[in-house]
């Protein structure tokens, strides 16, 4: 019987997260499970994201959407387009985004095919706000 209850505790964690992420944008949970994987990311919501410059502790600024803003954390929860991924920044570590690079230190070599495609997914969501 353990192993059940063990499941089902499982799939209450993975319905809890998928809920929360409804809430967070209905829209973007949406884009993710009904578009291409190239494109659902760069999809624009009804209610759309801040675009930010975002700078996370030993890696270069990266261009990301912010999805919402703790108040009692004073943080804002930021996507990161390219990667897809996600994290709580304090705002001081994000800057509305610009044509302009905001420090001087670009990404590594390393880091550079994956930053051309970040810029890239971000181009498409900038060119469908504009659309």
């Amino acid at each position: 019987n353990q192993p059940l209850i063990s499941e089902v505790k499982n799939i209450l964690r993975v319905a809890k997260q998928e809920c929360e992420e409804i809430e967070i944008c209905p829209d973007c949970y949406r884009n993710y499970y009904t578009m291409e994987e190239d494109n659902y990311f760069a999809a624009v919501c009804r209610r759309p994201h801040a675009i930010v410059w975002a700078k996370l502790k030993g890696h270069p600024y990266w261009p990301a959407k912010v999805v919402r803003y703790n108040e009692l954390r004073h943080e804002v929860d930021v996507r990161f387009f390219g990667t897809h991924d996600k994290c709580w920044l304090k705002p001081d570590k994000c800057y509305l985004m610009s044509r302009n690079y905001p420090n001087n230190k670009k990404p590594s070599k390393f880091d550079q095919n994956k930053f051309d495609e970040a810029i890239r997914d971000m181009n498409l969501h900038l060119d469908q706000l504009d659309q």
